[in-house]
């Protein structure tokens, strides 16, 4: 959700339009989504870092921060005096300069996707930067300072004026703000979205004035308080902030003190006074910037010219104490803390798929900023929503080395977009990230080209074009040839598992080339191999779900009966497989209440929820407790595997008992169970009324959230 922060100060000369424009940039570096808007409208300082930029900005620019005052005051009167509905601009594309963030803090091949790259943009105080030696007497300062007078925002506070409303109205221009954005159809579904910021910084006027009182007050969510270390500064800021309420820690709202520019030749004396500006401001950190030459002659961008100055070290320290100010998550959180947070928000109102998701969704980008501790591949609600697992399946950092974890998720987000737009555009944009990826371990690429072609044979039907996938798979297979004896468990396991399923899945399919597969012979290194790999030791915790409320049975019996089920649904289905179906599902009883939840109206039902068998479930599914070193192997998803086999075994009549098992998969798997069930399997139950109809709800759900992306409503 964007915040707002205000950077202010009682005096000038302090360095606060600096300490502004540059932790917007390392905020940008890291990933956020940041607008800069000048509003010290009789100094405009801001807009002078950026002169030729702004001088040089696209024809649709036309406005700039004193004509969004203006707009914003027309449309308040206009709402007010009941001629129209409150006004609120979703793009300030007529208003915004993009500031070009320097080529290598942006990573190569993915420009366009805006979770891969941070975002900079500037709204200028005027088009029109000050630089002519003589005074200036042209018609668009003139124009400026018309526009001045008409904005009268001592009428705006006076007490028969509009006040906070006028304040709040203007918020809402900065929160409901969106940019246009090229997009990408494996990581958002569209070619273009319209996303939000995630901060916007305000250059405030110095003082006690109009256009500070809007800035500081009803504009902002937090403050940056920006101080020299003289008496009139230290006092003054004081005066300030007791006016303001700063100084009550129940009215406060959140503020940072920045003490600037601080000499460090006098390093006895400024440590005395920045005591005292602690002292007297009620505040245990001050952030300290020192006094650089520079930054009294040029308006300098450190962190990008002198990355290396002392200057530009504070300013490092200074940009995630501002984002700490604003951010819902400051620590970073695991997957499961998201899932609780979003949990305890459905008991208290009905949940549909639609808001759950905007619930994960904006839980999602706190942690897309800075921090990346979800767990991989997205599980539960991260996967309740097509694009969840989209965005989660982005490599965690710039310039990351991706490991198992995002092999398996990324395969996922594929698969799921894939299906969605029901054409094999992702699957291409796949094979092309393979090659700008750091992917380095050679088992690690093998598996990744195996699970494209697998989701792309399930999901499509068809094979890729590039020969690579074939040699991947080739190469896997002859590893499986060659296995003799028992062998230490290693990450090539994995792969070779892999490689086996997919051979036989394409027995399916017609394809350009073919593995040739053995069936008879792969089947027995099949055997060997999950006994070899040990499939389900990493479910030590999350297995007991199974044991105690689904089979009664002991942990090892959950492989057993999984790596059964598998071996016999990768192949097509015949008599003979149903019948050995059959005597597994003889071994497997489905818990009460779940039919009664996949009739539910709503996925995620309060009544239904409170199911006790719903929670003593959850309670054991104690997902923080599993840490991948390699991912499961394809095919081995126990509740979309019941599906399949239970619609295949049983048949039309078992449609409710089918349904009940892809519901519990949405627990699991979210959206994504429509990829990891085999569909063959389900010819029987996909025609009948009840199934078509828990589809078209699922998809009405996925429409409203699509076309909440496109109206720039949902929180990207």
């Amino acid at each position: 959700m964007t915040s707002i922060v205000t950077f202010y100060s009682y005096k000038g000369g302090v360095g606060r339009t600096m300490a502004l424009v540059n932790t917007a940039h390392i905020l940008a570096r890291d990933g956020w989504r940041v607008v800069m808007v000048d509003f010290d409208l009789e100094a405009p300082g801001m807009t002078h870092f950026f002169a030729d930029i702004v001088r040089d900005r696209p024809r649709t620019v036309e406005h700039d921060a004193l004509d969004l005052l203006l707009h914003a005051k027309q449309s308040l009167q206009g709402a007010e005096s009941g001629e129209r509905a409150p006004q609120f601009p979703r793009s300030l594309a007529e208003y915004v300069v993009n500031i070009k963030l320097p080529p290598e803090w942006v990573e190569k091949g993915d420009e366009g996707i805006p979770y891969r790259n941070g975002r900079l943009d500037l709204v200028p105080a005027t088009l029109e930067p000050i630089e002519a030696e003589e005074p200036p007497e042209s018609e668009p300062t003139h124009d400026y300072l018309r526009r001045m007078d008409d904005l009268d925002l001592t009428g705006i506070f006076a007490k028969d004026g509009p006040r906070h409303r006028f304040g709040d109205h203007v918020r809402k221009y900065l929160l409901n703000a969106r940019f246009r954005a090229t997009g990408d159809v494996l990581f958002t579904m569209r070619d273009h979205i319209e996303a939000a910021y995630d901060i916007v910084l305000i250059d405030s006027r110095t003082g006690l004035n109009e256009i500070s009182g809007l800035c500081i007050g009803p504009l902002c969510d937090a403050l940056v308080i920006c101080a020299g270390l003289t008496r009139q500064n230290i006092y003054g800021t004081r005066y300030f902030m007791e006016k303001a309420g700063l100084l009550n820690p129940e009215r406060a709202k959140p503020f940072l003190v920045v003490a600037g520019p601080v000499p460090v030749w006098y390093s006895r004396q400024s440590e005395t006074q920045v005591n005292l500006l602690k002292r007297e401001l009620n505040t245990d950190k001050v952030v300290s910037v020192p006094y650089h030459p520079a930054a009294a002659i040029n308006e300098t961008v450190f962190v990008i010219q002198e990355p290396k100055e002392p200057i530009s070290k504070a300013y490092e320290e200074l940009a995630p104490d501002v984002a700490g100010l604003v951010r819902e998550d400051t620590r970073g959180m695991w997957e499961r803390e998201i899932q609780h947070l979003t949990m305890d928000g459905l008991h208290r109102e009905e949940g549909s798929t639609l808001n759950v998701s905007q619930e994960v969704a904006k839980r999602l980008s706190a942690n897309r900023l800075k921090t990346h501790r979800y767990s991989f591949p997205p599980r539960g609600f991260l996967a309740s929503f097509p694009s969840a697992c989209t965005v989660a399946s982005l490599p965690a950092e710039k310039g990351r080395e991706i490991g198992w974890d995002a092999i398996v998720s990324m395969s996922l987000a594929v698969a799921v977009s894939a299906y969605r737009l029901k054409s094999d555009r992702p699957f291409r944009r796949a094979w092309k990230l393979t090659g700008q990826l750091d992917v380095k371990d050679n088992a690690l690429k093998s598996d990744w080209a195996v699970r494209l072609l697998f989701f792309q044979l399930r999901v499509l039907g068809s094979v890729p074009s590039e020969e690579v996938c074939s040699d991947h798979l080739q190469g896997a297979l002859r590893w499986v040839r060659a296995l003799k004896g028992e062998h230490p468990y290693d990450s090539r396991a994995t792969v070779q598992l892999d490689s086996v399923v997919t051979s036989f899945l394409m027995q399916g399919y017609n394809t350009t080339w073919s593995v040739h597969p053995q069936p008879e012979a792969y089947e027995k290194q099949f055997e060997s191999l999950v006994d070899r790999l040990d499939l389900f030791a990493e479910w030590r915790s999350s297995s007991r779900r199974f044991s105690q409320w689904m089979f009664s049975k002991t942990p090892e019996f959950v492989g057993k009966l999984s790596s059964s089920i598998v071996l016999e649904m990768m192949k097509a289905p015949v008599k003979e497989r149903r019948r050995a179906l059959s005597q597994i599902l003889e071994n497997v009883r489905l818990p009460e209440g779940l039919k009664d939840l996949a009739s539910s109206r709503f996925l995620f039902s309060r009544e239904k929820f409170a199911a006790r068998w719903l929670q003593d479930m959850l309670s054991q599914w104690d997902w923080g407790d599993l840490e991948r070193t390699s991912p499961s192997p394809l095919g081995f998803w126990i509740e979309p595997l019941l599906a399949s086999a239970t619609a295949y075994v049983k048949g039309v009549d078992a449609v409710d008992e089918t349904l009940a098992w892809i519901v519990l998969s949405k627990f699991s798997h979210g959206y994504a169970w429509r990829v990891l069930v085999d569909w063959r399997y389900l010819e029987s139950v996909k025609s009948h009324p009840s199934f078509v109809a828990f589809l078209r709800q699922e998809d009405e759900e996925v429409e409203k959230i699509e076309s909440a992306i496109d109206r720039g409503e949902y929180p990207l």
